[in-house]
């Protein structure tokens, strides 16, 4: 309602008859439809450009905050590769994947992938992959062994090792060296 108590309402159109001719596209628009046609286009402009500063003043704050946790660019030593990589481990874990060829010619099959995350000195983020790594504990013999009783233990060792992992495709568990 206005101030003059009127409604700004549309009127409620009447039917047109069709029309014969499909080459005529455009109606005549009466002057109280083209001010409101003004007013809608108008209010579409005027809630797009407010939409768009809006926006642009949330990518502002967000870009703002984000600033304090973005890294630094690598140096050019790292790029080029002619400087070496120092960083403090942070964590470590694993994954089963295929053996690196490269690597480890003479090795094939899936095989564990130690995963070091950790950081540089500068602040760069640091994931290393370590192939070919082989778990492994040391056992010293109480004195007295003889070489018969060093060789039942390392079997008995292997028979526990075989048991646990009730796998037979996988190779010799105990190594001496």
């Amino acid at each position: 309602m206005n101030r003059n108590g009127t409604t700004r309402k549309r009127p409620p159109s009447t039917p047109q008859p069709p029309r014969s001719s499909p080459a005529v596209k455009h109606q005549a628009i009466s002057p109280t439809d083209e001010e409101f046609l003004d007013e809608d286009v108008f209010l579409d402009e005027t809630l797009i450009a407010e939409d768009e500063e809006n926006l642009n003043k949330e990518r502002q704050v967000l870009t703002s905050s984000l600033s304090k946790w973005a890294r630094p660019k690598l140096s050019d030593g790292y790029v080029s590769q002619s400087q070496s990589i120092i960083f403090q481990q942070l964590e470590i874990d694993y994954v089963i994947g295929e053996t690196h060829k490269e690597l480890l010619p003479d090795r094939s099959g899936p095989a564990a992938i130690l995963r070091i995350f950790g950081v540089t000195g500068e602040g760069h983020s640091v994931c290393c992959l370590v192939h070919g790594f082989e778990p492994y504990f040391y056992v010293s013999c109480p004195p007295g062994m003889n070489p018969d009783d060093i060789s039942h233990f390392h079997h008995s060792l292997e028979g526990m090792m075989r048991e646990v992992n009730r796998n037979t495709k996988v190779p010799k568990f105990v190594q001496t060296n």
